[in-house]
């Protein structure tokens, strides 16, 4: 119960701020926020094991794959 409504709360505050402010309301109210509390879903992409899976799909088709979900144009390096 207390995560559904941290989470509600949470996405509610957020969808304000960024209506007014952009993706600057996404940097500094999330990004950053989770950056100094050191939470570790920040770099989500190593978290959720796309590297695992990057490696497995390399290894089927012999690295000729161009849907990998990490390298050129990921999150990491867009913001």
């Amino acid at each position: 119960l207390a995560g559904f409504h941290s989470d509600s709360l949470g996405i509610t505050r957020f969808a304000r701020d960024y209506a007014k402010r952009g993706m600057l309301a996404y940097v500094e109210g999330v990004q950053r926020a989770e950056r100094n509390e050191g939470v570790e879903t920040l770099k989500h992409q190593g978290w959720s094991g796309t590297e695992l899976v990057d490696a497995m799909q390399n290894t089927i088709t012999g690295g000729l794959s161009s849907t990998n979900t990490m390298g050129h144009g990921v999150t990491e390096s867009q913001f």
